[in-house]
C-alpha cells in the first residue's frame, strides 16, 4: 500500500477503540480462572482490525492480526492456558497495530 493513500478516519476510529478494548482486557489476563467471555471478546476486537485493515490494503496489520487470534484461538479451544508471556505477546501486537494505524494520514 502506498503511504500516500488516506484511510477512512472512521474506519482508524474503530480500529483503535477495539485495540483499547484489547489493551484493556488483555491487563486482566492471565488471572487463576480465567472466563473466556474476555477472551471472546478480545478475539471479536483482533478479528474486526484484521478485516478493516485487510480490506484498505494494510496487510501488515492483517497479518499481525490473524496472528494474534491464532493464539487467542488455542484459548479458546483450551488448547494452551492464558499466561503472562502470551498476554504480554498480544499486547505488544496491540501496539505495533496502533503505531501503524496512527502513523497513515487519514481523510479529512
Amino acid at each position: 500500500m502506498s503511504e500516500l493513500m488516506l484511510l477512512d478516519p472512521i474506519f482508524v476510529d474503530e480500529a483503535l477503540a477495539n485495540l483499547d478494548v484489547m489493551e484493556q482486557l488483555l491487563s486482566t489476563l492471565p488471572t487463576d480462572s480465567v472466563a473466556m467471555d474476555p477472551i471472546d471478546t478480545i478475539f471479536r476486537c483482533a478479528h474486526s482490525v484484521k478485516g478493516g485493515a485487510a480490506a484498505y490494503g494494510l496487510a501488515d496489520i492483517s497479518d499481525l492480526m490473524h496472528q494474534a487470534e491464532s493464539l487467542l484461538d488455542q484459548w479458546r479451544k483450551k488448547r494452551v492456558e492464558p499466561d503472562a508471556g502470551g498476554a504480554g505477546l498480544l499486547r505488544e501486537c496491540v501496539g505495533l497495530a496502533r503505531d501503524r494505524l496512527t502513523g497513515i494520514p487519514v481523510q479529512a
